[in-house]
């Protein structure tokens, strides 16, 4: 295990009048806790609501200076129509990948 403190981030975003808003979130030390609010806060909106939720890896490196962090989408959700949570996973990049793609990370407000 790493020495390193892990966070598992998750969000909501959801389609309001055609425009993409973020909705509940939050972390957790588990990820199968973080998935298992995802899966909560997601059920509470209503289908036409196009809801859709990530969960991000957040690995905090404290022996750097000054303290420096990594973010990397993980699980990626969205409710169908019947109301269940279809989860997919997400392959991880490294810094380096996205670096050499000409991407960016994404600052964690859904602008990717």
């Amino acid at each position: 295990m790493s020495s390193e403190p892990v966070r598992f981030e998750w969000e909501v975003f959801y389609s309001h009048q055609g425009e993409q808003k973020l909705g509940p979130c939050g972390v957790n030390v588990f990820q199968a806790t973080a998935m298992d609010q995802l899966r909560t806060a997601l059920r509470r909106f209503p289908p036409d609501a196009e809801a859709w939720g990530r969960i991000c890896k957040r690995v905090y490196d404290h022996n750097a200076f000054p303290p420096e962090c990594s973010r990397y989408e993980v699980w990626r959700a969205e409710l169908d129509a019947a109301g269940s949570v279809r989860w997919q996973i997400v392959q991880k990049t490294t810094d380096q990948e996205v670096a050499a793609s000409g991407r960016t990370r994404g600052n964690g407000n859904g602008d990717e």
